[in-house]
């Protein structure tokens, strides 16, 4: 299996299911976020941990914090690699994922509030989805790129993997707690 991590204190674990007519829905399995202050290094072991505990052996992430991420999760197992699409890239491609219901999101407070948050801003190239100023966008981050490269990953193998994301704050949601809740969310 492998999993897809981005950013600093918060994660997201999500798998492929593909329904009866052959389309394919990332569903979110966990999401997790640290709240300051915390140990880096604690953080990254407990991701760890919990990527084990569904199989994850291999994590994505972006560049945040250069290589020291690679190194702690390494030292815990865990292959963490590097995607090099920006956070608004990840945003503009799991728009449509979203709006056309080939996600499932769990009823978590603060993910469904800073997706809801998020602003697209046309530029003169092309348009961007960013936080507003002062605003936090890690679990929603660790969501998004989670859901893209598991869709993207599904798409290219014939068996579907878990996929998992680290990005925001740390606490710890479990799917068994919320319930599903899919659909788009029309903000951006």
């Amino acid at each position: 299996m492998s999993a897809q991590l981005a950013g600093a204190s918060g994660g997201a674990i999500n798998h492929v299911e593909t329904d009866a007519s052959g389309v394919r829905r990332s569903v979110l399995d966990v999401v997790r976020e640290a709240k300051p202050p915390f140990s880096p290094e604690a953080i990254v072991a407990e991701f760890a941990a919990l990527c084990k505990s569904y199989g994850v052996h291999t994590v994505w992430g972006d560049r945040y914090a250069g290589e020291w991420p690679r190194e702690r999760f390494r030292t815990h197992g865990i292959d963490y690699q590097i995607d090099g699409k920006t956070k608004s890239e990840f945003f503009l491609e799991f728009l449509p994922v979203l709006n056309s219901h080939r996600m499932e999101l769990l009823d978590h407070k603060k993910l469904v509030a800073q997706l809801c948050q998020l602003e697209r801003v046309a530029g003169p190239a092309k348009s961007t989805i960013k936080k507003p100023k002062g605003g936090h966008d890690d679990v929603a981050n660790a969501v998004a790129i989670a859901a893209v490269l598991a869709l993207k990953f599904a798409t290219a193998y014939v068996q579907p993997e878990a996929h998992s994301v680290f990005v925001g704050e740390f606490h710890n949601y479990h799917a068994e707690q919320f319930g599903r809740e899919s659909g788009g969310f029309g903000g951006w």
